[in-house]
Protein backbone atom coordinates (compact mmCIF):
# COMPACT_ATOMS: atom_id res chain seq x y z
CA UNK A 1 0.00 0.00 0.00
CA UNK A 2 2.87 2.01 0.60
CA UNK A 3 4.33 2.07 -2.61
CA UNK A 4 1.32 2.36 -4.45
CA UNK A 5 -0.05 5.25 -2.53
CA UNK A 6 3.63 7.58 -2.99
CA UNK A 7 5.50 6.51 -5.50
CA UNK A 8 3.02 4.88 -8.10
CA UNK A 9 -0.07 7.26 -8.01
CA UNK A 10 1.53 10.63 -7.84
CA UNK A 11 3.11 9.67 -11.24
CA UNK A 12 -0.24 8.81 -12.66
CA UNK A 13 -2.44 11.93 -11.40
CA UNK A 14 0.10 14.08 -12.41
CA UNK A 15 0.18 12.57 -15.91
CA UNK A 16 -3.66 13.15 -15.92
CA UNK A 17 -3.80 16.57 -15.10
CA UNK A 18 -0.54 17.91 -17.33
CA UNK A 19 -2.71 15.87 -20.25
CA UNK A 20 -5.95 17.45 -19.34
CA UNK A 21 -6.21 20.51 -17.50
CA UNK A 22 -5.03 22.56 -20.50
CA UNK A 23 -7.98 21.02 -22.12
CA UNK A 24 -10.24 21.65 -19.89
CA UNK A 25 -8.71 25.37 -19.54
CA UNK A 26 -9.09 25.68 -23.35
CA UNK A 27 -5.46 25.98 -24.31
CA UNK A 28 -2.89 24.80 -26.39
CA UNK A 29 -1.76 21.17 -25.43
CA UNK A 30 1.84 20.91 -23.62
CA UNK A 31 4.98 20.12 -25.63
CA UNK A 32 7.05 17.50 -24.55
CA UNK A 33 10.00 19.27 -22.81
CA UNK A 34 6.94 21.13 -20.16
CA UNK A 35 6.61 17.63 -18.85
CA UNK A 36 10.49 17.09 -18.03
CA UNK A 37 10.61 19.10 -15.02
CA UNK A 38 7.59 17.76 -13.50
CA UNK A 39 8.97 14.34 -14.05
CA UNK A 40 12.51 14.99 -12.76
CA UNK A 41 10.64 16.68 -9.58
CA UNK A 42 8.59 13.42 -9.10
CA UNK A 43 10.98 10.90 -10.00
CA UNK A 44 13.20 12.46 -7.86
CA UNK A 45 11.51 13.24 -4.76
CA UNK A 46 10.39 9.23 -5.07
CA UNK A 47 13.93 8.06 -5.67
CA UNK A 48 15.17 10.36 -2.48
CA UNK A 49 12.46 9.28 -0.42
CA UNK A 50 13.48 5.35 -0.92
CA UNK A 51 17.29 6.43 -0.84
CA UNK A 52 16.41 7.92 2.83
CA UNK A 53 14.26 4.80 3.77
CA UNK A 54 16.81 1.82 2.40
CA UNK A 55 19.97 4.09 2.85
CA UNK A 56 21.24 2.98 -0.75
CA UNK A 57 24.50 4.44 -1.55
CA UNK A 58 23.99 4.27 -5.30
CA UNK A 59 20.88 4.43 -8.08
CA UNK A 60 21.89 3.10 -11.10
CA UNK A 61 19.93 4.08 -14.31
CA UNK A 62 19.96 1.35 -17.12
CA UNK A 63 18.70 1.05 -20.66
CA UNK A 64 17.77 3.53 -22.73
CA UNK A 65 18.15 6.58 -20.18
CA UNK A 66 21.52 5.43 -19.30
CA UNK A 67 22.81 7.04 -22.20
CA UNK A 68 20.98 10.90 -21.45
CA UNK A 69 23.71 11.63 -19.22
CA UNK A 70 22.74 15.34 -18.60
CA UNK A 71 19.42 13.86 -17.43
CA UNK A 72 20.53 11.53 -15.26
CA UNK A 73 22.98 14.43 -13.73
CA UNK A 74 19.91 16.51 -12.83
CA UNK A 75 17.80 13.65 -11.83
CA UNK A 76 20.80 13.55 -9.34
CA UNK A 77 20.67 16.61 -8.07
CA UNK A 78 17.00 16.12 -7.46
CA UNK A 79 17.32 13.42 -5.70
CA UNK A 80 20.86 14.88 -3.68
CA UNK A 81 18.47 17.65 -2.93
CA UNK A 82 15.62 16.00 -1.32
CA UNK A 83 17.96 12.88 1.01
CA UNK A 84 18.79 13.75 4.71
CA UNK A 85 22.52 13.08 4.48
CA UNK A 86 25.14 14.33 2.29
CA UNK A 87 27.82 12.04 0.20
CA UNK A 88 30.18 13.73 -2.12
CA UNK A 89 29.64 11.04 -5.02
CA UNK A 90 27.21 11.43 -7.57
CA UNK A 91 23.92 9.13 -6.05
CA UNK A 92 22.16 8.19 -9.96
CA UNK A 93 24.77 7.46 -11.95
CA UNK A 94 24.56 5.58 -15.67
CA UNK A 95 24.21 1.29 -14.94
CA UNK A 96 27.62 0.11 -16.40
CA UNK A 97 26.46 -3.85 -17.37
CA UNK A 98 24.93 -2.55 -20.39
CA UNK A 99 22.02 -2.76 -22.35
CA UNK A 100 21.07 -6.31 -21.48
CA UNK A 101 20.91 -5.44 -17.59
CA UNK A 102 17.79 -6.41 -17.04
CA UNK A 103 17.84 -9.35 -18.64
CA UNK A 104 21.01 -10.51 -16.72
CA UNK A 105 18.90 -9.78 -13.68
CA UNK A 106 16.22 -11.41 -14.57
CA UNK A 107 17.98 -14.26 -15.28
CA UNK A 108 19.78 -14.22 -11.99
CA UNK A 109 16.73 -14.11 -10.26
CA UNK A 110 15.66 -17.01 -11.32
CA UNK A 111 18.64 -18.79 -10.69
CA UNK A 112 18.49 -18.21 -7.28
CA UNK A 113 14.82 -19.74 -7.35
CA UNK A 114 16.11 -22.50 -8.57
CA UNK A 115 18.59 -23.25 -6.45
CA UNK A 116 16.28 -22.82 -3.93
CA UNK A 117 13.82 -25.46 -5.15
Amino acid sequence: AFLMQYLVLPSFIFGFLLTVFPRWMGMADLKRWHYVPVGLGLMGGQLAMLVNTLGAGVVPVGGGLANATALIAALDERVRAGILRRVAQPLVVPATVGPDAGLLGAAEAGLDQYDQA
